[in-house]
């Protein structure tokens, strides 16, 4: 982790350097990464000039889970960064800060957002992650705190509009779509191997669904139907999860070594793209979007109770998302799901999602 941060914080000054002779728009980005480097080669052939956050010596993590009596020291040092990020947003002339993701509890990243409200600077989302189900919350806070949304696919882009036009008393916010880094196949696998990649494991988050004693039984009950599934067809399955959005124990990890599946926990899912031939998830998010970039039949096991999925997608997914009561009914479409891919209809289970990005503000500007 070290060597990366090195080499990243090479990058930034090598692009802030390179444009620090450029004078049409100052583009500030939290930091350089894979992801953010097509938007930022935008700003240098727009001949615009690049920032990179700067370091501070503070604490700048805040326990968003935690904000109570204990807290009293919390304006204080939310407001000392808000004043060094006003004055840095105009020290600078910065027109555009550009962010695809923004940490709860990052203080330093959210004053730098309320300070573009006074200094005239337009805050710019990326939206990072893939998603086809409703967040009224999530979409809210994205129109309500940024200037411009760049959504990752038109279907999406088509939802923010309408969200916009719910609230155009108090968001006058952009709607645009942006050509997300997708997952292009290195090399595609020639054996036949599940990549299941459930979504995050986080009490807090779905235990209004269902307690984690019946989610541990449902995945149990996946990890066995996955071994009787290679017994009688041959094919494997990896168990992708994720160390971040885990339980301090997760269960399934010793299950999955009393039964021909693999359990990965690691940052290695493009690996496990490329070592697959079919992808199995229970959410329609970046992982579902990430498989069908990189060529693979996939397909999407809902529960009903969970967070309602827009009409648009359920239609463009087509066979792709199978909503579900019972665990009995998931496991059954499994099985169909493996024979048709088996048999040569792995077509059905390929969706083809519709994009058509659109410039950057500083594109149209110039």
């Amino acid at each position: 982790m070290f060597i990366k941060e090195i080499v990243r914080s090479m990058f930034q000054i090598a692009y802030s350097g390179a444009t620090r002779f450029n004078d049409s728009y100052n583009v500030l980005f939290p930091r350089y990464n894979m992801t953010l480097l097509p938007v930022i080669g935008s700003c240098v052939n727009n001949d615009c000039r690049v920032f990179f956050l700067p370091y501070v010596k503070e604490d700048r993590v805040f326990d968003w889970r935690r904000f109570d009596q204990n807290d009293k020291l919390f304006m204080i040092r939310f407001d000392s960064f808000l004043s060094k990020a006003k004055e840095y947003l105009r020290n600078n002339a910065i027109d555009f800060f550009v962010v695809d993701r923004m940490t709860r509890g990052d203080l330093w990243l959210h004053a730098i957002l309320q300070a573009c409200k006074v200094t005239g600077t337009k805050a710019i989302y990326l939206e990072h992650g893939e998603t086809g189900s409703i967040h009224p919350d999530i979409e809210f806070d994205r129109i309500l705190n940024y200037d411009y949304f760049y959504a990752s696919n038109t279907d999406m882009k088509r939802h923010m509009q309408k969200q916009v036009q719910k609230y155009y008393t108090v968001s006058k916010c952009i709607i645009r779509e942006w050509n997300r880094p997708k997952i292009l196949p290195k090399k595609q696998s020639k054996v036949h191997r599940i990549l299941y990649a459930p979504q995050f494991i986080e009490a807090d988050r779905f235990n209004q669904l269902f307690p984690q004693t019946l989610q541990y039984k449902h995945r149990e009950r996946l990890v066995k139907e996955f071994d009787i599934l290679q017994d009688e067809t041959g094919v494997s399955t990896i168990w992708k999860t994720f160390k971040s959005g885990n339980l301090l124990y997760d269960p399934i990890k010793d299950i999955c070594k009393d039964y021909q599946v693999e359990y990965v926990d690691d940052d290695s899912f493009n690996w496990c793209l490329s070592r697959s031939s079919m992808v199995i998830t229970d959410c329609i998010s970046t992982t579902i979007y990430d498989a069908i970039d990189y060529g693979l039949p996939v397909l999407c096991l809902r529960y009903s109770k969970a967070a309602p999925i827009r009409e648009s997608i359920l239609k463009e997914f087509g066979n792709s998302i199978f909503i579900y009561d019972y665990i009995d009914q998931a496991v059954e479409r499994i099985i169909h799901f493996v024979a048709a891919c088996l048999g040569d209809n792995e077509s059905n289970y390929i969706p083809i999602i519709e994009r058509k990005p659109d410039k950057f503000p500083w594109e149209n500007l110039i």
